[in-house]
């Protein structure tokens, strides 16, 4: 079981990247769009690992095109290191925080169960860390920059 203090490093780590990446969404879509809102909700979490905390998801309004809410699903996740979901009316999209050279599975062993260790190379190559969509149409995360935030996910989501 993790310290409490790893704990809570753990869920300020990521509401810092969730502010990262609602700043960089606002910014990217006020560029763009000038006449379109955005809201934040602070929503309650609870994972088996921390508990119960709080973290905010992000609504987009932009006129003509269906809402889009970026909703965070929490930090301990099977190959990622934090999810955020992407919902419109029309559909879902994932976005995980990957960490450098992240994610690989790994068994362990124990003589007692006969269980053998196995280590899996990665899931996919992880160069840098950051935020990525985990787009289930490609092979390997894409990293969120505007073009690919905008014009590809928001599209898949709004068209």
């Amino acid at each position: 079981m993790p310290l409490q203090s790893d704990v809570q490093q753990e869920i300020d780590q990521y509401i810092a990247r969730l502010e990262w990446l609602y700043r960089n969404v606002e910014a990217w879509i006020a560029e763009r769009e000038p006449n379109a809102r955005a809201h934040r909700t602070t929503v309650e979490l609870a994972e088996e690992a921390t508990g119960p905390y709080k973290a905010e998801s992000l609504e987009i309004i932009r006129p003509g095109k269906p809402a889009v809410r970026l909703i965070p699903k929490g930090i301990f996740m099977v190959g990622a290191h934090g999810r955020v979901d992407v919902w419109s009316r029309l559909g879902r999209e994932i976005v995980v925080w990957l960490d450098k050279g992240e994610p690989h599975l790994h068994v362990k062993s124990s003589e007692e169960t006969g269980t053998l260790e196995q280590i899996v190379s990665p899931l996919y190559p992880v160069s840098q860390e950051g935020w990525a969509w985990a787009d289930e149409r490609q092979r390997a995360p894409r990293y969120l920059t505007e073009p690919v935030f905008v014009d590809e996910l928001l599209d898949r989501l709004t068209t």
